[in-house]
């Protein structure tokens, strides 16, 4: 799921985050007026659509809680995230597992302020079932842009935010080591280095030991082949 978000991105498609007021099970289309589509000949033909992460890319998250959330919204918006829980029957795991992934956001904020909420909330039959609880709502910084991207992958394997090497490229570019969009104008034979992360790595019984991987950054993809000195 990252690389296939990564490479729409890179080619213009708007992809948004999962979304408890929004998003279906499934991954869908939504409109947007981000950028136009085009059909054959390069023609403009509308609007192209959007792309709604689905709850199937959120880590632990039941697809019958996924689909009690979607089934309660048609009848009604959710007014909270407590109201959210109760009237989609969720448990604590699926509450932990959507304010881990950021899909409580527009109910809540950011995650720090979801994770608090929720631990607030008593699942299963409460004592006081529906009575209204006042509490002051402490204050709470959000998270970084690192941590955020780190809760992003641990939480659905992907990002919206920026590529993970787009953090680190100040420090990679002191190293002088090149992008991938830098590596394809380098001419033929040329040193280089290189950092990306590992997305395919493969080790072809017929190839004698070499393994090919593919790296990548926030540019673009790179192509590596590693030999084994002792069979070339």
């Amino acid at each position: 799921p990252s690389q296939l978000v990564q490479d729409a991105r890179r080619h213009g498609v708007e992809v948004r985050p999962v979304d408890a007021t929004t998003s279906d099970w499934e991954c869908t289309l939504e409109p947007s007026l981000s950028s136009p589509g085009r059909g054959n000949g390069g023609a403009d033909r509308g609007v192209r659509p959007a792309v709604r992460l689905g709850f199937l890319v959120v880590h632990g998250l039941s697809e019958e809680g996924a689909k009690r959330i979607v089934g309660a919204r048609k009848r009604q918006p959710f007014q909270s995230t407590e109201n959210l829980a109760h009237r989609a029957a969720l448990d604590r795991r699926d509450l932990k597992c959507l304010a881990a992934a950021g899909a409580l956001e527009a109910l809540s904020g950011h995650r720090r302020y979801a994770y608090w909420e929720v631990a607030g909330i008593e699942t299963g039959a409460p004592v006081l079932h529906g009575a209204p609880v006042a509490e002051t709502r402490p204050s709470l910084f959000a998270p970084s842009e690192g941590e955020t991207l780190v809760a992003d992958y641990a939480s659905t394997g992907l990002t919206l935010g920026r590529h993970p090497l787009a953090l680190l490229r100040p420090r990679l570019s002191r190293l002088r080591f090149a992008t991938a969009d830098e590596l394809k104008r380098l001419p033929g034979g040329a040193r280089a280095r290189a950092a990306g992360i590992v997305t395919g790595r493969q080790r072809p019984g017929t190839a004698s030991g070499t393994v090919f991987v593919t790296l990548e950054d926030e540019t673009g993809y790179i192509n590596v082949i590693v030999c084994d000195k002792q069979k070339h």
